[in-house]
């Protein structure tokens, strides 16, 4: 009996002494260079304001929308919807050029990671308005329409990567900048673009700032988002909604555990680390991974969940949750980056047609 209560005291005090142990966070890491640099614009300059004005200005199918999937991948026996989609949205695409314009766009900064952004799905959708226009008169060969349509929708998607304020922005901008130079390509292959269009095609590729500067901007946003997340479950920001992190913040705002459930300083130095990771191999080709270590990402990522066990679980939840692939968001633009390049040895390629 004796035996038994000193055993069950023995594994009590290693119980108590493993909360201590686990409970131990790190001091408050230094993230000075993951503030992103906010640019203040008056309404007059931030095409934001213009962009966001989509979000009422424009028409898009609520249904039946297949026919556009076909039409942009080459189906012609849809010029009728395309021409009825193009007239109704004239004041949309209106919009976009006098966005277009402006110096860059500015979203407003996100403060929690519940934040709606409403404009996203219209830009999405203006996007594909855009490359309608520009395939239909492609079709109709209207070659020096369906660039200047092509080239809008292009600087579209990089002033909208340029300054992300989310990963969600990010992707929609080069996804849009990625319909734009798809159909630069098609001109391209086509073999009807003059000297003079092959130059103003190659100036607005030139003008264009870098996919590495919106990723960068992206990372930095993210990384705030992240860390604000961090303090909101500390708060209990939380608790009293229908939100995915209500018990994850239970957990970290527990009465006894906390600090073993969450470290909130090195849950932020985790974070951090990634986004420089990212940074630095968006801006470094030679800091990017080779395929072994793209392997051994992937290894880690399927990694049992038990693994996550232990000290700081609600923050090691969070980093699986919150955070973005690095390796597919890096992937994506290098994938953007090997199309801007096709399109530019196209361009040096390109028959001299006449004026």
């Amino acid at each position: 009996m004796k035996k038994a209560r000193y055993v069950a005291l023995v594994l009590l005090i290693l119980f108590v002494a493993g909360i201590i142990w686990g409970s131990r966070d790190i001091p408050p890491p230094r993230t000075d260079d993951l503030t992103p640099s906010r640019i203040e614009l008056n309404d007059q300059h931030n095409a934001f304001i213009v962009f966001n004005a989509l979000t009422n200005g424009l028409f898009y199918p609520e249904a039946g929308t297949e026919w556009i999937d076909e039409a942009l991948d080459g189906a012609d026996e849809h010029g009728a919807a395309m021409d009825e989609l193009i007239a109704r949205n004239a004041e949309a695409i209106a919009l976009v050029k006098e966005g277009c314009e402006r110096s860059r766009c500015v979203a407003p900064e996100l403060r929690g990671v519940e934040d709606s952004m409403p404009y996203v799905g219209p830009w999405r959708r203006m996007a594909r308005v855009l490359a309608v226009k520009a395939r239909r008169e492609r079709m109709n060969g209207e070659v020096a329409p369906a660039l200047q349509t092509s080239l809008l929708l292009f600087r579209f998607g990089m002033m909208i990567q340029a300054d992300a304020n989310s990963v969600l922005t990010y992707r929609i901008g080069c996804e849009a900048a990625a319909r734009g130079m798809q159909e630069m390509r098609r001109l391209l292959n086509d073999g009807r673009l003059t000297k003079t269009q092959l130059a103003e095609l190659t100036a607005a590729l030139n003008a264009a700032p870098p996919f590495s500067e919106g990723c960068v901007a992206m990372a930095k946003a993210e990384y705030q988002l992240m860390a604000r997340a961090v303090d909101d479950l500390l708060t209990g920001k939380y608790f009293d909604s229908e939100s995915d992190f209500k018990a994850l913040t239970s957990l970290a705002r527990h009465r006894v555990f906390s600090g073993y459930f969450i470290h909130p300083n090195r849950t932020k130095a985790m974070m951090a680390d990634v986004y420089r990771k990212m940074i630095r191999q968006a801006l470094d080709p030679e800091a990017r991974p080779s395929a072994s270590e793209k392997d051994a990402a992937d290894a880690f990522g399927q990694r049992p969940y038990w693994r996550m066990l232990g000290p700081n679980v609600v923050g090691k939840i969070l980093c699986v949750l919150l955070m973005p692939s690095v390796e597919n968001t890096l992937q994506t633009q290098y994938e953007w980056e090997a199309d801007l390049a096709a399109i530019y040895s196209l361009i040096a390629q390109a028959p001299e047609t006449e004026e």
